[in-house]
């Protein structure tokens, strides 16, 4: 019931506020601006800020509301401005109650006599000193390599002061009481902390800026303590211990170990080529858990170094051997890291491995299938028949494939479904082995062929391949057309009931067909039957003779058919013909012009060659001559020409002279004198050589006949050149 009072309380107000305003709007009201008032935050409660009637007149004053915040801090008693309650300025301005940020300036609205005047009176509130610096972080924290030697400059946050002007000056002192005696002393000298911009708003902090120089290896953690003061002199407010705050900084000097960390144990360089690199190509950048400039990347093998080369600053790799590019899948080698201000190497190292994939080999994919579950796999490996009745369990796993790379053996594909995912589910079960999982119960419910879409990502380079990978699964009915495209058959001898080959359906019959008797084979292709009138093809067949009758089976039916040949209508027998390439005929028009052409050619230059050796005289075709007709024939290698050192060594006295004239005349004389020299040379033979006599004396005396016998018959020739080429 109080609580509805005071809400209709409040809404009479209201009505009387606007009452008074609308009959102030009407009449004539005079306005009275007073000057503003000076009062300080924190004045207590009944202080009295104004008098309001100063000609001693009894008049009635109404305090307006309009900001929200009148009546709660403020009141007329007696005809005087009184403080309701305590003002707080940063609270004000916090509350956006004043009309400037920093200017903390507010009016107080009173309306006189029910409207015949009306008072607007601006109050200034100043800032009392009652605000001590705040830090936005208490505590920082700060890492710093070991022995560093570059001056640091770190920004840092510093304190805020929610007081104005003076008050509101904040003075920053260093205290490094918490550090050493021994360094007490010196913190002065190596830190120095200096002030970038001061706060200008509420809740904004000054930037502060502190900066060293090198801190060595005396200590670990060195502790710092920020004061802040907010008044001036600093000693005033070191007096009082009052209105001051501090914030505490730790230094943390890293050791070797720490950089250790930062060094990764492996590091993996995929490149992805579409043709081989070059000398001088980049292969990538060896990057540590964290930047590091006292560290230098050198590589440890000294036969790496020249295959490949390390910018020690940057860790940039470049290439030097172009052939590693080409003729390995891999590389590896060792990074080692020197530490310049230690003037030593690190233990640790990183082991690089550097994978040089070319684009077009590792699209090279193959499929095997396996773990199949009432699916047959037919002629096509991507293409899977399954009966439209055959009952499957929901969740069951339709077949397992494997993705076999060609180039790339050790690489992982990734494999993803990109069609029927409301149907079909894609299970990975250990490298590049997937599974097909149907989950609904009725698949060929709504259509009779599924076409599975997948892309392939290839893992290194994470790629996907161009083209994607297609599965077909067809559905088949086991109870009225036997002749259904893709239906497989098998054929079995009709005796021994052996296994001879199998069969596959071209072509769906218009007419159902429910049993086969007999069939003709195609005469256009004798790899194709036609089984009462049902077109089917033969995927293979073990027996070498021709077939008369077999029976034909399926895993669908649950009888085998007796099938004869029908001599009437064909008196060719079944009998499985590979194809036969003929490969003249199987070429294009441009291709035969272009054999043509290129025999044309050889047949031109080879005629050409004739004629210039026939007309040149070209001792070339000599030479052609004389090894195939002579050199065989005497035993001379590589048709060379009998000089008269052979001569000598072959026959002892055999003097050639050779005669310009062409007469057989000269010719016999030569033949005369060489049957005397030849006489002669017996002699001596058969005096010198006893023991090798009818050897060796009858070989080369034999030779010699038979040389002169041709230098006599020859009579087309010129002698003297004959018996230099001889």
């Amino acid at each position: 019931i109080s609580i509805v009072c005071k809400k209709k309380k409040k809404k009479m107000e209201r009505l009387v506020i606007l009452a008074m305003i609308i009959e102030v709007s009407l009449s004539t009201t005079s306005i009275k601006t007073f000057a503003t008032l000076e009062m300080k935050e924190n004045l207590p409660v009944g202080t009295s800020l104004l008098q309001l009637n100063q000609q001693n007149h009894h008049e009635k004053y109404y305090l307006l509301n309009l900001s929200g915040f009148e009546r709660k801090y403020f009141r007329i008693e007696n005809e005087n401005l009184l403080i309701n309650k305590e003002i707080d300025r940063e609270e004000f301005l916090q509350s956006k109650r004043c009309f400037d940020r920093s200017y903390c300036l507010i009016e107080i609205h009173i309306l006189v006599n029910d409207g015949q005047s009306y008072f607007v009176i601006p109050i200034h509130i100043v800032d009392v000193n009652d605000n001590k610096p705040e830090f936005k972080n208490r505590f920082i924290h700060l890492k710093l390599e070991e022995n560093s030697s570059n001056e640091h400059q770190i920004p840092i946050e510093g304190a805020f002061d929610g007081d104005e002007g003076v008050n509101g000056a904040i003075v920053y002192e260093l205290d490094c009481s918490l550090m050493n005696r021994n360094h007490e002393t010196n913190c002065s000298n190596v830190f120095h902390l200096n002030i970038l911009s001061r706060s200008q708003f509420v809740n904004q902090y000054d930037q502060l800026l502190l900066r060293f120089g090198s801190l060595g290896e005396e200590e670990n953690v060195y502790k710092l303590i920020v004061n802040a003061f907010d008044c001036n002199p600093v000693e005033k407010c070191r007096e009082g211990r009052r209105l001051n705050n501090s914030m505490r900084i730790e230094i943390e000097i890293l050791n070797s170990n720490e950089e250790l960390d930062l060094i990764p144990l492996n590091f993996d360089l995929i490149i992805p080529l579409k043709s081989p690199l070059k000398q001088g190509d980049s292969l990538g950048q060896v990057k540590l858990k964290q930047k590091r400039e006292n560290l230098l990347f050198a590589i440890s093998n000294e036969t790496v170094r020249n295959d490949v080369k390390v910018n020690e600053q940057t860790g940039e790799l470049i290439l030097l051997n172009e052939k590693i590019s080409s003729n390995r899948n891999s590389y590896s080698f060792a990074i080692r890291y020197f530490h310049l201000r230690k003037q030593k190497f690190l233990s640790k190292q990183t082991q690089i491995s550097i994978y040089f994939r070319f684009m077009d080999q590792i699209q090279s994919i193959s499929f095997s299938y396996f773990n199949q579950s009432s699916v047959i796999l037919s002629q096509n490996e991507n293409l899977f028949l399954i009966p439209d009745k055959f009952p499957l369990n929901s969740s069951e796993i339709l077949f397992s494939l494997q993705i076999l790379p060609l180039y790339y053996s050790s690489d992982e594909y990734f494999l993803y479904l990109n069609d029927h995912q409301s149907t079909f589910s894609l299970v990975h079960l250990q490298k590049n082995i997937y599974s097909l999982k149907r989950l609904q119960s009725s698949l060929f419910y709504q259509t009779p062929n599924y076409f599975l879409h997948f892309s392939l990502q290839h893992q290194l380079t994470k790629q996907f391949l161009s083209s994607q990978f297609l599965i077909e699964l067809h559905s088949i009915s086991n109870q009225t057309n036997l002749c259904q495209k893709h239906f497989p058959y098998e054929i079995f001898e009709s005796s021994t009931k052996t296994r001879l080959g199998k069969l596959q359906v071209l072509h769906t019959s218009t007419e159902e067909i429910s049993s086969f008797s007999s069939f003709q084979v195609s005469d256009d292709n004798p790899n194709e039957i036609f089984i009462d009138q049902c077109r089917m093809e033969l995927l293979q067949l073990n027996s070498s003779f021709p077939l008369s009758q077999f029976q034909l089976c399926s895993s669908f039916l649950p009888s085998c058919f007796d099938i004869q040949s029908n001599v009437s209508s064909s008196t060719r027998m079944f009998s499985f013909e590979p194809t036969k390439i003929k490969l003249l005929f199987s070429l294009a028009p441009i291709e035969l012009a272009m054999v043509s052409f290129a025999v044309v050619f050889i047949l031109a230059m080879f005629t050409m060659i004739v004629i210039i050796c026939r007309l040149k005289g070209v001792n070339l075709c000599l030479r052609i001559k004389n090894y195939l007709f002579y050199g065989k024939k005497y035993g001379l290698s590589h048709a060379q020409r009998l000089s008269n050192a052979k001569m000598t060594q072959r026959v002892h006295s055999i003097v050639i002279r050779e005669s310009h004239s062409p007469s057989m005349e000269s010719i016999k004389e030569k033949t005369k004198s060489d049957e005397f020299a030849r006489e002669e040379s017996n002699s001596q033979i058969n005096i010198s050589n006893d023991s090798s006599r009818d050897n060796g004396s009858n070989r080369v005396l034999e030779e010699t006949n038979q040389l002169l016998d041709l230098l006599v018959s020859n009579r087309n020739l010129h002698s003297p050149r004959l018996a230099s080429e001889v």
